[in-house]
């Protein structure tokens, strides 16, 4: 059985503080074949409160997550997701500025499904985005539509 894309409704928590990076993401979905509604985050501290809020519906699928945030980084945002028993099952994909390979490799020990950093080139950053919710979003939603 195919599983049409247009049909599954799923969310993206992204969290960034660069409002036109925001809006990038935003609009890369919306031109994509991806129906996915976008939960965005200036801070680390909304990141959360949309993560525990009962109301937030539907949960998200996957969370983008920058890691230079004002106040609470990015990787403090990790650290509080893996300590939910909940939260932690959500992939948490790190997008950042940071090119420190052993940086990026700590983040994955601490519970990060996949760390990139942002390339500076629209397309090759389409690329990235629309690959990475293929592979977390759309083939976890066939997965579990199989079993």
């Amino acid at each position: 059985m195919d599983v049409e894309i247009k049909d599954i409704k799923k969310s993206i928590l992204f969290v960034d503080d660069n409002k036109t990076i925001q809006s990038i993401v935003k609009k890369i979905i919306d031109d994509s074949k991806f129906r996915l509604k976008i939960l965005p985050a200036l801070t680390g501290e909304d990141a959360l409160d949309i993560l525990h809020d009962e109301k937030t519906e539907p949960k998200p699928s996957m969370i983008l997550l920058d890691l230079n945030l004002p106040m609470m980084n990015g990787q403090e945002v990790l650290e509080n997701i893996q300590q939910n028993e909940e939260l932690k099952k959500i992939p948490v994909i790190i997008l950042t500025a940071a090119d420190d390979p052993v940086e990026l490799e700590e983040l994955k020990a601490k519970g990060a499904q996949e760390c990139h950093t942002k390339p500076f080139d629209f397309f090759m950053f389409n690329t990235l985005v629309e690959n990475i919710i293929d592979k977390w979003v759309l083939r976890q939603h066939q997965s579990a539509a199989m079993h």
